[in-house]
């Protein structure tokens, strides 16, 4: 094979259609790769080139071609278009501001196609060709995240419960069980992260509504409890995050009522933060005398920020919170 059906064999091995791995596309790669007719493919650079100036007329030096100025726009929508949606090239990536019908329009090599296409030809090709695929859109990489424990204490049919789990879980049993009122929990909680627990908010992730005394367990000679209280466990990268939600109504008798957390009643998120931190130094640098001569802030006072910290028990939001709004 040439250099230019070599370029097309790689289009096909990553994937992209039929009607990509076609002539143009084939020399947009080899010039976006830097592949002259004699180099090799573990040869291959990432440069940022715009498509008139360097892309075509690389193409036509190196490739005996004639395209004229008049066919980028081929270029850009059977190729380079193509190309960014596949993440095998990048747009702009030296001035991501620039608007694609820029004269400054430039294009390189992803860093993942880059390193795939050096191993074309080797005995590597094919477990490059299954990790560029593995990581070329971020949906597609695994979640390292785990939910490994759920902890449900006085919600409907579940008085109390520890349930370890694994990747692949299936819940069994008969008719009335339960089984519904471990998955309700957890849209529950997913309701509380984002302050959604009213009528609306728990009946569209799927919870069934039912009077605040029936949806705290309630069963003979035991007492019933004021709050529901659940706790998950997620394992990521091998540490585990405690995730803790404390709910009571507002309106015992209604069943419409709105329910609260009381992990987040403190409840701030990134964007909050330095908000609070302005509160509480506000507060705290109310004396003056906080503030040495030079302007350094006292060490005791820094050590009073953290004790006002945790004091009010804020809980940040992490992702795990924001996994957990987003189920039901």
């Amino acid at each position: 094979m040439n250099r230019i059906e070599e370029a097309q064999k790689i289009l096909h091995d990553l994937g992209l259609p039929d009607q990509q791995q076609n002539k143009i596309s084939a020399l947009t790669l080899l010039a976006l790769a830097g592949i002259q007719s004699k180099d090799i493919w573990s040869s291959s650079s990432k440069k940022s080139l715009t498509l008139s100036k360097d892309i075509i007329e690389f193409v036509n030096q190196n490739y005996e071609q004639d395209y004229k100025a008049n066919t980028r726009e081929s270029f850009r929508k059977i190729a380079l278009k193509p190309f960014v949606d596949y993440n095998i090239a990048i747009l702009n990536p030296d001035d991501s501001s620039l608007k694609p019908t820029s004269s400054k329009t430039h294009y390189s090599l992803s860093e993942l196609a880059l390193n795939t296409i050096r191993k074309f030809d080797t005995d590597d090709w094919i477990n490059a060709v299954k990790e560029f695929k593995l990581n070329q859109f971020p949906e597609n990489i695994p979640s390292a995240i785990i939910l490994r424990k759920v902890v449900i204490k006085n919600y409907k049919s579940i008085l109390e419960d520890t349930i370890e789990l694994g990747r692949f879980n299936v819940f069994i049993g008969i008719n009335g069980c339960g089984k519904s009122n471990i998955l309700e929990a957890l849209a529950t909680v997913g309701a509380a992260k984002t302050n959604d627990l009213n009528f609306e908010g728990l009946y569209s992730r799927g919870v069934r509504i039912a009077r605040p005394n029936l949806v705290k367990s309630s069963f003979l000679n035991t007492q019933v409890l004021e709050t529901i209280d659940l706790e998950l466990t997620f394992e990521d990268s091998n540490e585990n995050h405690l995730i803790k939600s404390s709910l009571y109504p507002e309106n015992s008798n209604d069943i419409y009522t709105k329910w609260s957390d009381r992990f987040f009643e403190n409840y701030i998120t990134e964007e909050q933060i330095p908000d609070l931190l302005q509160k509480i130094v506000k507060e705290i640098f109310e004396d003056r005398e906080a503030i040495d001569e030079s302007g350094n802030i006292d060490a005791d006072i820094t050590k009073k920020i953290n004790e006002k910290l945790s004091q009010g028990k804020y809980t940040i939001e992490s992702k795990y919170e924001s996994l957990l709004s987003n189920y039901g």
